[in-house]
């Protein structure tokens, strides 16, 4: 039986909350952990946020692993993700079409890519993003932030073969330590964002 058809998810038409503690974090992963990741990226496509206009959607104290893309949103408002962990997904955090996001205090490894907005509202301050090493084959990135205006501050991006930030707009980054990627920081040629305080090794 082709994979394309056993694939699950967990679609919210409206908003979602879920608050764990340190103590007692919220877990969503395959059934199968040990499944190779070739795998579970075909079956397991994370939580899907649509079209939430009012209510706020929160992840706190949430661990994510294995996904296709952990949490996806869009045309959604007021998602806030902050103290949780990514690990081994496709894409750690993905929106679209107008959806807005507050991204704070989470802890990202081994991603191919860590977050990736398009066309969205985004503050993203105070995270670590860890990828698999340059010498790595997967062209891994943290931040791809196209299509609308950013604040990136305060982030810990290191390890990347691709890029660190792709900012294809106008926003603000600053305060960010960029270390051991293949690109530190890349905007398009006809943007004009505001690039200062960046710390690039």
């Amino acid at each position: 039986q082709d994979d394309q058809f056993m694939s699950s998810q967990i679609i919210v038409q409206g908003s979602m909350r879920a608050i764990g503690s340190e103590q007692d974090t919220i877990i969503f992963r395959p059934e199968d952990p040990d499944m190779p990741l070739v795998r579970t990226y075909k079956l397991w496509h994370g939580v899907s946020l649509m079209n939430a206009q009012q209510d706020s959607s929160i992840f706190e104290y949430c661990s994510f692993s294995k996904a296709y893309r952990s949490i996806y949103a869009s045309n959604s408002q007021n998602i806030r993700i902050s103290k949780s962990k990514f690990d081994n997904n496709f894409r750690a955090i993905y929106g679209e079409n107008g959806s807005a996001f507050t991204i704070s205090e989470n802890h990202f490894q081994n991603n191919h890519g860590a977050v990736k907005l398009w066309s969205c509202d985004g503050v993203i301050n105070n995270n670590r993003c860890i990828g698999f090493g340059i010498d790595d084959t997967s062209s891994s990135f943290g931040f791809s932030l196209q299509r609308n205006d950013y604040d990136v501050y305060n982030n810990e991006i290191s390890d990347m073969r691709g890029l660190g930030i792709l900012l294809n707009h106008n926003g603000v980054i600053h305060h960010n330590i960029i270390r051991s990627c293949n690109t530190g920081i890349h905007s398009g040629s006809h943007e004009f964002p505001q690039i200062y305080n960046n710390l690039i090794i």
